[in-house]
């Protein structure tokens, strides 16, 4: 729905337990850029998401050392230019 407001904490203004930030979206191109930006549709949404962050998963555990893959996941590094000279 263009156009809205967006809200997104931390910011300036006070509010309870905290505070907030707002900025207009008066298109959708502006609006995508602000969700991208963290903010967020209402000012409940913005406060849950700075009480709940999303967790990024920990990346898996990769020992250092040669790894083996087997043959059928290899790809010949010129694959299809065996004859170009």
């Amino acid at each position: 729905m263009v156009p809205t407001i967006v809200y997104k904490c931390p910011g300036v203004h006070p509010r309870k337990g905290g505070t907030y930030d707002w900025r207009p979206a008066p298109t959708a191109a502006i609006l995508d850029a602000l969700v991208l930006a963290g903010y967020s549709p209402t000012l409940q949404d913005a406060v849950d998401a700075v009480e709940s962050p999303r967790t990024v998963p920990k990346p898996k555990e990769v020992k250092p050392g040669v790894h083996k893959l087997p043959a059928s996941k290899l790809t010949p590094l010129f694959a299809g230019q065996e004859n170009r000279e």
